[in-house]
């Protein structure tokens, strides 16, 4: 029996094909009743009518901003990272998923970025990740103002 499988099919739906089973009490004709089974696609996990990838991103990517590949039901597309990436942030892509059974519609593609953390570094790598790290440091130890140093003084002589 040949069967048209309706585009939005989900694992574990039940199709029905009237006419197509065997001949009953009275001579009709039943209904061959098809249980779908959907594979997998290694590069997609399903969420309904929604599709969900994940991409690699190198550290600079993710801290910089840039471009990267991402797979799609179509083939691959380029796609925008944003400046500041952070390993598990989704970028998401309307109308890119699979179809909604029986309706126009069509879900989306989500792209969950990781961000790889670089091996195997050069010594001017490691050099300019220890500035990095510096940099990093003074920006977010905290500030010593005047202000703050007179308040002190102000508090310690309230205190005595």
């Amino acid at each position: 029996v040949k069967v048209d499988i309706p585009k939005g099919v989900e694992d574990g739906q039940r199709l029905r094909v009237p006419g197509e089973g065997i001949r009953g009490v009275g001579g009709r004709v039943g209904s061959l009743y098809i249980n779908v089974q959907v594979l997998m696609d290694h590069r997609f996990r399903r969420v309904g009518s929604d599709l969900v990838t994940s991409v690699e991103i190198p550290f600079a990517t993710a801290a910089l901003g840039g471009t990267v590949k991402a797979p799609t039901m179509d083939g691959d597309v380029e796609v925008k990272v944003r400046k500041a990436t952070q390993h598990g942030d989704q970028l998401r892509l309307r109308g890119r998923g699979l179809p909604v059974m029986g309706t126009p519609l069509i879900g989306d593609l989500f792209i969950r970025f990781g961000v790889s953390t670089p091996t195997n570094l050069s010594p001017r790598q490691e050099e300019l990740l220890k500035e990095f790290a510096e940099e990093e440091s003074r920006k977010l130890a905290p500030v010593s103002t005047d202000a703050d140093s007179s308040n002190e003084k102000d508090s310690e002589e309230k205190q005595a």
